[in-house]
């Protein structure tokens, strides 16, 4: 499993998304436990613009790691670019308390972006 995450991660750095999405599902078959192989694989649906499988995989990641900070953050970005910004501020106000600063800074881009 760790194999193909790195396989992910070296082609998504290549802006090979299509084939990262492959190598974080064959992560996931091999290991569904890994949070950083949905992470990695709802990071790369994210680039892809298809925010609704980066919200199931940055979920599935977070039901695995509930403190994982960089998938929380995340899965209220993806909330924000399908304008359900309710999600995006609970997600927010979550993070906060798991990482106040980062926390702060999203709330405040989620009250400005509503405007």
């Amino acid at each position: 499993a760790v194999r193909h995450i790195d396989e992910g991660t070296k082609l998504h750095g290549r802006k090979k998304y299509k084939e990262a999405v492959t190598a974080y599902e064959k992560a996931i078959e091999a290991d569904p436990s890994l949070a950083d192989a949905h992470y990695n694989l709802g990071l790369t649906y994210y680039e892809l613009k298809q925010y609704r499988l980066g919200l199931k995989a940055f979920s599935e990641a977070l039901e695995l790691n509930p403190e994982y900070a960089n998938a929380r953050y995340m899965l209220a970005l993806a909330y924000g670019r399908l304008d359900e910004w309710n999600n995006a501020e609970r997600e927010a106000k979550s993070l906060k308390k798991i990482d106040a600063e980062r926390g702060d800074a999203l709330l405040k881009y989620i009250s400005e972006a509503r405007k």
